[in-house]
């Protein structure tokens, strides 16, 4: 999908092979006639939605038979209005918050994110063997603290009521500041889940991305200094000068 800044100058894509390929081409073409702004820097930039889905899709992968049980959990619920009844009372008893059993969308990992905030299931139902255990439902914490972090910024990035491209680095910042502090825990779960997260920030973020500072001076309550205290926290010093200047 391409939007227009300034003569049409930027295009936003997501990380596909093929994508980075045309665009290389595209650059060249463009950077031959001069009509690219500040040596085409501004020109490439990839879907934030989409690398932040990358991401989390990866940590995912570490957790992937213990979200399976919950679907399976889910599945088995929903196959009886009796079961979903007994869960719906246990709700109740415990003053938890009533939610809809859905299973996980495929394309859309906030979902996963909405499903394994489920209250643990004390079900009282011997005929139920797919409980996790407490092991289990320790990691699940534990992901949704790291889930939690996506999905508010995945939220705040895809609004369609309020202009978003301001708010990008602030939320980009925020995520690098959970990867940072996870990748240092005492828990040996919490680092191997988040490292390939941490891999694909690196890979996409690991520079500093300029239409997002531009986006952040251009909002008037904002501004340079934001920009400035935010690289300062996303990248050594020197790097965030240069890139201040």
């Amino acid at each position: 999908m391409s939007k227009g800044m300034g003569h049409r100058e930027q295009i936003s894509v997501d990380n596909a092979t093929i994508n980075d390929s045309c665009i290389e081409i595209m650059k060249e073409t463009f950077s031959l006639s001069k009509r690219l702004s500040c040596g085409g820097k501004l020109f490439h930039v990839r879907c934030c939605a989409h690398i932040l889905n990358i991401m989390v899709q990866h940590g995912l992968k570490q957790v992937k038979t213990i979200v399976q049980d919950v679907h399976r959990t889910i599945d088995y619920l929903n196959g009886s209005n009796i079961r979903l009844k007994k869960f719906a009372e246990l709700a109740q008893q415990f003053n938890l918050k009533e939610r809809r059993l859905v299973l996980e969308s495929k394309t859309r990992w906030n979902s996963t994110y909405d499903m394994i905030v489920f209250p643990r299931l004390a079900l009282e139902d011997r005929e139920y063997a797919i409980f996790p255990t407490f092991e289990d439902w320790g990691k699940h914490e534990k992901l949704v603290e790291i889930l939690e972090v996506f999905y508010k910024a995945t939220m705040i990035i895809s609004g369609s009521e309020y202009p978003t491209s301001n708010l990008f680095l602030g939320e980009v910042r925020r995520v690098k500041k959970l990867l940072d502090s996870k990748s240092e825990s005492s828990d040996e779960f919490v680092r191997e889940m988040v490292k390939n997260m941490k891999q694909r920030f690196d890979k996409y973020w690991g520079e500093c991305n300029l239409l997002m500072c531009i986006a952040v001076v251009l909002d008037p309550q904002i501004k340079m200094p934001t920009v400035e205290i935010t690289l300062l926290k996303m990248y050594s010093a020197d790097v965030a000068r240069k890139n201040v200047h």
